[in-house]
């Protein structure tokens, strides 16, 4: 895993148990290198894009890291719902995104203010996909 989408994961566990929500810190790390060895959860690569509206977005997150494609979808949403006024992203097939509260911690000033005046950020995951 990259460097850029390792600290993504590593400081949304470590803030998930500093914000009280340990079942979403630390506590996932065996599991998440688990999903890794067993190649359940993409290293490397980036989400596809599948909608554009402007407005609103729609992301096959391609099992990444679920707190990366968190930050990520922020920053490319934020611009868009400054510009705007509302932007909503949806990332489908995200690996576990951990503490989401923990997301504004993480990302510039701007984006974070962004998160309380318009953006939509909801990424969703299946534990198991059906046929």
């Amino acid at each position: 895993m990259g460097d850029v989408k390792a600290l993504a994961v590593a400081r949304t566990l470590v803030d998930g148990d500093l914000m009280g929500h340990d079942t979403f810190g630390l506590a996932l790390l065996p599991g998440y290198i688990r999903e890794i060895e067993n190649a359940a959860m993409a290293c490397s690569g980036e989400p596809e894009i599948v909608s554009d509206r402007g407005a609103g977005l729609l992301w096959d997150g391609r099992r990444l890291p679920g707190p990366w494609l968190v930050l990520s979808g922020i920053k490319t949403i934020a611009p868009r719902a400054r510009e705007i006024g509302s932007a909503t992203l949806v990332i489908r097939r995200s690996h576990h995104i951990g503490c989401l509260a923990a997301a504004p911690r993480n990302v510039r000033c701007s984006d974070a203010e962004q998160l309380r005046n318009g953006v939509a950020l909801y990424p969703t995951h299946r534990l198991a996909e059906s046929n």
